[in-house]
């Protein structure tokens, strides 16, 4: 079969899903005595996950860490997504 006009033929799958969770998904289903600060946490509304009292990531984390690597302002970077 062939593709369309400007369309190619190989399969593309889009791994970019998200997800976005309840605040309370974890902390209102984990047993907090059993897993205590483990339990995966949102902070005061922010974007950050905590989990075992670190901060493990968030959108503004890894912007920063993409600004970073590619030698960008992270302002440079936001210039170029759509709004």
């Amino acid at each position: 079969m062939d593709a369309p006009r400007g369309m190619s033929s190989v399969l593309t799958v889009d791994g970019d899903a998200h997800v976005i969770e309840p605040p309370d998904l974890w902390t209102t289903r984990m047993d907090a005595d059993r897993w205590g600060d483990w339990i995966p946490r949102r902070s005061g509304g922010g974007d950050t996950l905590y989990v075992g009292g670190v901060a493990r990531g968030s959108g503004k984390e890894a912007v920063a860490a993409m600004a970073r690597l590619t030698g960008q302002p992270i302002e440079a970077l936001q210039s170029q997504w759509p709004s």
